[in-house]
């Protein structure tokens, strides 16, 4: 996760200057990927109760999800899926495991990578 988000900083200075549509498309993949982990992990709601709190089994499970999303956009890319096709997918389910789901229920936020892995991997056939 750290690695993903360090790689995204650097990406996005570069990006900055050339645009992100003059990245590659698995560069473009770290950005996506990083803005996923923000949204979906690491931002949090004090005044939500299913989101003031989350357990360590649910936090890993976000984690893992976005990770799994990120690796067959990888994938998907490298078998020659264009990266903005990969970018216009609806990855709004995964961001909103975090605030939909109860603080310990792991198998709803598994529910919700699985709505959109499908999705990534529809569009990369």
């Amino acid at each position: 996760m750290v690695g993903l988000l360090a790689d995204a900083d650097r990406l996005a200075a570069i990006a900055d200057l050339v645009g992100v549509a003059a990245l590659p498309g698995h560069e473009r993949m770290v950005l996506l990927g990083a803005r996923l982990m923000r949204e979906a992990v690491l931002q949090q709601s004090a005044l939500s109760t299913q989101d003031a709190f989350s357990s360590a089994a649910k936090t890993a499970a976000l984690v893992d999800a976005v990770l799994a999303v990120v690796d067959a956009a990888q994938e998907a890319v490298a078998a020659g899926t264009p990266a903005g096709e990969l970018e216009e997918v609806d990855f709004s389910p995964l961001v909103r495991a975090r605030e939909e789901t109860a603080p310990d229920d792991v198998e709803a936020v598994w529910a919700h990578r699985v709505s959109v892995l499908a999705n990534v991997r529809e569009v990369g056939t």
